[in-house]
């Protein structure tokens, strides 16, 4: 079982382009580029039982961000970059309706 720490995660969010919006228990962290909000998303719990992330979460954070866990824990292990977000996106994705990426 993987376990990671939630303020290093949120970090690394947004040393990656994120953008976290503060809500009263929970913080948003939303993908931007080139300035622009995209439609990724995920979120994370404020209170105090929620300072580690464990596999369930890791695997639901994923999923809202279009990755795999295995994708998702490249991304927190800072093998998996911002850019090869943007490329990973536009490949698997295909074009984005509203030109965001």
């Amino acid at each position: 079982m993987v376990v990671i720490d939630r303020d290093k995660c949120k970090n690394m969010f947004c040393r990656k382009g994120f953008e976290t919006e503060e809500l009263k228990n929970h913080t948003n962290l939303y993908f931007k580029s080139e300035g622009k909000r995209t439609p990724f998303k995920t979120h994370m719990s404020r209170g105090g039982h929620g300072k580690k992330i464990d596999d369930y979460l890791i695997e639901k954070m994923a999923i809202q961000l279009k990755l795999t866990r295995d994708e998702f824990m490249g991304f927190y292990d800072c093998t998996f970059e911002k850019k090869d977000y943007i490329r990973f996106v536009k490949e698997k994705l295909g074009p984005d309706p509203l030109d965001l990426l």
